[in-house]
Formats: structure tokens, C-alpha cells, sequence
């Protein structure tokens, strides 16, 4: 009884452990120039499911760990491409990008 009762909690544990969701971490290229970018961007990631994101002015780049059963990696990039900001190669809508306030349109000013 006492090995059907271990396997029995066993199974429960593993189960579980197995119904987690995974996080994945990932990191993006976002352009942008400024702090009032950084907060835009980083709010812009922050969808349901995201754990972590910080975008970095130096480099354009966007940590980010998310949930994968909550979220996608496509998702929190349409995200960013609605918020006005180039991710990689994919650029923004114009009425997107225009919405950016003139010191944040990253193709016309410089950083910082």
C-alpha cells in the first residue's frame, strides 16, 4: 500500500511539474532615442504573459522573458510595431510612427 500511495504522489508531482509553463527569454532590436522611448517600449512589451522586459538606449536592444503559453514572441513585437518603434527589420505603420512625439522619431533625431 505504502508503494502505491509513493507512486500515487509521484505521479502528482511529475504531472504538475510537467503542466508548468515554460519562460522563455529573448531579446529583440528596437529602435528608439531616448528615456521617454524606453519607458514607451518597455511598457509596449509588457502584454499578458510577459515576465521581464528592459530595453537598453545604447544598444536597441529589448530583453524580454515571457510566458509561452500566455504569449508569443510575434505578439510582443506587433505590440512595439503598434507603440511607433522599428523591431529589426520590420517597420512600424506611418500613422504609427508619427504618433511618436518629434523627439522620439528615431529616424529624423539623433539619441539622446
Amino acid at each position: 500500500m505504502k508503494i502505491i500511495n509513493t507512486l500515487f504522489i509521484l505521479s502528482i508531482i511529475t504531472g504538475s511539474y510537467s503542466l508548468q509553463a515554460q519562460v522563455v527569454e529573448d531579446t529583440l532590436l528596437v529602435k528608439g532615442v531616448c528615456k521617454m522611448c524606453k519607458e514607451r517600449i518597455e511598457t509596449a512589451a509588457y502584454i499578458k504573459g510577459v515576465k521581464f522586459a528592459s530595453w537598453n538606449n545604447e544598444t536597441d536592444e529589448l530583453s524580454i522573458a515571457y510566458r509561452e503559453d500566455k504569449t508569443s514572441r510575434e505578439e510582443i513585437q506587433e505590440s512595439l510595431l503598434k507603440a511607433g518603434h522599428n523591431v529589426g527589420d520590420t517597420k512600424p505603420t506611418d500613422e504609427a510612427y508619427n504618433s511618436l512625439p518629434g523627439c522620439c522619431r528615431y529616424d529624423e533625431v539623433d539619441k539622446h
